[in-house]
């Protein structure tokens, strides 16, 4: 057994019987030549930038794993026949060097580190499962080495790693053909904008083809989550229990939570016909072991969907960056959990692997606006949630990451940033992943720019409400005599177009599009028993006011839980105009009936010209400008 020193996995080297392999990998490594002339590649980097750029028509050398995971033929492959590279964030060979080590550290004098070093495998291993199995079955490997060995490979997940997160670099040529190994210290140089520059795989996640698609995406790294302790939760995390609610009154079985806990940003439903996601008595081994939740009737079955917004506010969709919970009455893949985007689509999709109950969890760059979980009668058709964990929400309206803005082009190009300034219609920025190189274009290539996501939005007041002005103007408005406006201190709101109001609590309904309806005639009252008119109204301090016939019996209300009344119908060109937009779910349309207009916009704050006078706001407290188009 080699000493411990201070270096490599937990102060172990690799032992002697690794040798041979990793100078054979270590002694291996090529940076790619380049023929004069480039082809247009879609370079996306892993700060999330994504563009397209000219790239010569490099020759790689990919050296492949064979049965063991490690025996490499290595293999000159043309970049022109080559459809998509993806490249892992470090060449396979240092973290075979790192697994090794680690089997090495099965053989340790003592239990802790024999123990921690099995963790480690568990953890960092997923794609290296023929590694693990070639030691496994070594003539020479110790019982208890085979035994931990065994173990790891029976628990390791069945799926592939994240494009971001495989182990290998994979290259597709065509639609069938996909090879895995190793590019070794790849480099090369690309030209975007009339700049060159430096792409290695310590910034770039993969070289594509261009098709002629749209390359405005950002791209998706998933992984899954151990446990509530996972370090992606972070300190800040947000947990329910469900043994109280938001307001941290008790809940009892039997209590229909679907709206329960919007003052944390989330809201819950089920696929049964009629019924609801509520409290029962069922104990799950998670951390608090009180009440949990399911569908009502039939009790414990049904798909269940949870829904992020910003709290406070439901009708501000928002997406978090990791979120998890526990199951019980599971059976081996009888309860499958999935990840949903902003659009519905699913970003992954997990299954229980652990009976009675386990923590299903999931990490990712694609924000998850939503989980569902779908039992499989064949299997197993009854399950119960407790103890769900979600990062901190953060609007997704575009394109922004944590920690720079992002330029969003018309031609579909996206580039995080460190800085940019504008001056005589063009804009100079600093890409994140190339500091020293500065690029410039007209700002009329410019159609957004995105602030750092940062949690910034405040939940609404419970007695505030929406109004939609006629242009697509959304603001949020503190009821009493003066309807106090949120962005627009001192303003009237009898002074400007209103379209529409709703409550905080309320999602707002459009007027049905068959509906004949005119608001000469009066407010259009949309909820969900359908759309009534009401006689002429006006803004009262309570809520709108009839100007002459009283409302019709039954109909009455506050600001706070209004449903959403229309007094005019929608400008549908509002989307196309350009916006200042806020996290909270406010919005300035540029250039519509309201008036305002875009002036200017720096890292410092953003300037608006509003009725002859200019209204600033600072740029991190905004979500994102779109550009009214040239």
């Amino acid at each position: 057994m080699p000493a411990p020193t201070t270096d490599g996995f937990n102060g172990y080297r690799p032992i002697a019987c690794a040798t041979g392999i990793l100078l054979h990998l270590l002694a291996w490594g090529m940076p790619a030549t380049a023929d004069e002339t480039g082809e247009t590649r879609i370079v996306t980097l892993r700060d999330g930038s994504r563009f397209r750029a000219s790239v010569p028509p490099i020759t790689l050398e990919l050296a492949e794993t064979g049965p063991s995971g490690v025996e490499l033929v290595r293999t000159p492959l043309s970049l022109a026949g080559i459809t998509r590279i993806e490249f892992s964030l470090a060449p396979a060979r240092e973290k075979i060097a790192e697994i090794l080590e680690a089997i090495a550290a099965l053989e340790a004098d003592t239990f802790q580190e024999r123990e921690q070093a099995s963790r480690w495998l568990l953890r960092n291993t997923n794609g290296f499962r023929s590694l693990l199995n070639q030691r496994k079955m070594g003539a020479e490997t110790p019982p208890e080495t085979r035994l931990r060995l065994h173990t790891v490979l029976v628990r390791l997940p069945d799926e592939s790693p994240a494009a971001n997160l495989r182990p290998f670099d994979r290259i597709l040529r065509g639609e069938d053909e996909i090879r895995d190994g190793d590019l070794g210290p790849w480099e090369c140089p690309a030209t975007f904008r009339g700049t060159t520059l430096p792409l290695a795989r310590q910034n770039v996640a993969s070289l594509s083809r261009d098709d002629g698609a749209t390359v405005n995406t950002v791209p998706q790294t998933v992984r899954q989550l151990e446990g509530p302790d996972d370090p992606a939760f972070g300190s800040e995390a947000r947990s329910i229990n469900f043994d109280v609610d938001t307001e941290g009154r008790p809940l009892k079985v039997g209590d229909d939570i679907s709206s329960r806990f919007v003052g944390d940003g989330v809201t819950f439903s089920t696929s049964a016909q009629g019924s609801f996601v509520s409290v029962n008595v069922y104990e799950v081994s998670g951390p608090s072991r009180g009440l949990s939740a399911a569908t009502h009737d039939p009790l414990y079955e049904g798909m269940v969907t949870i829904r992020f917004s910003m709290p406070g506010n439901p009708g501000v969709p928002a997406g978090v960056e990791s979120a998890g919970l526990w199951l019980a009455v599971v059976k081996e893949h009888g309860t499958t959990l999935q990840a949903l985007d902003a659009s519905g689509e699913i970003i992954t999709e997990i299954d229980t692997t652990i009976a009675p109950s386990q923590f299903l969890g999931l990490r990712s760059e694609t924000p998850i606006h939503a989980l569902r979980l779908i039992p499989h009668p064949d299997i197993d058709p009854n399950y119960t949630i407790d103890d769900l964990i979600f990062t901190a929400q953060y609007p997704t309206d575009g394109l922004g990451v944590k920690d720079h803005p992002t330029l969003s082009f018309r031609n579909g190009d996206r580039v995080v940033c460190r800085a940019f300034s504008i001056e005589d219609n063009e804009i100079a920025f600093v890409p994140a992943s190339f500091e020293a190189v500065t690029l410039r274009c007209p700002l009329t290539e410019v159609q957004a720019i995105f602030a750092p996501l940062a949690l910034k939005a405040k939940p609404m007041s419970p007695d505030d409400y929406w109004v939609e002005l006629t242009d697509g103007t959304r603001l949020i408005v503190t009821p009493g005599e003066a309807h106090a406006i949120s962005r627009l201190p001192g303003a009237k709101l009898e002074s400007l177009p209103l379209a529409a109001l709703w409550g905080a609590t309320r999602v707002p309904s459009p007027p049905p599009p068959d509906l004949q309806w005119t608001p000469e005639s009066g407010p259009l009252l949309v909820d969900e028993r359908g759309a009534r008119p009401l006689p002429p109204a006006r803004l009262g301090e309570r809520w709108i006011e009839p100007a002459g016939a009283a409302f019709p019996n039954g109909i009455s209300s506050t600001y706070a839980d209004s449903p959403t009344i229309w007094l005019a119908r929608p400008d549908t060109a509002a989307s196309r105009k350009g916006q200042v937009r806020f996290p909270n779910g406010e919005r300035l349309v540029l250039g519509g009936s309201a008036g305002f207009r875009f002036k200017a916009i720096t890292t410092e704050k953003i300037t608006v010209e509003w009725h002859g006078g200019d209204w600033t706001f600072p740029f991190t407290d905004t979500s994102a400008v779109r550009l009214p188009e040239p």
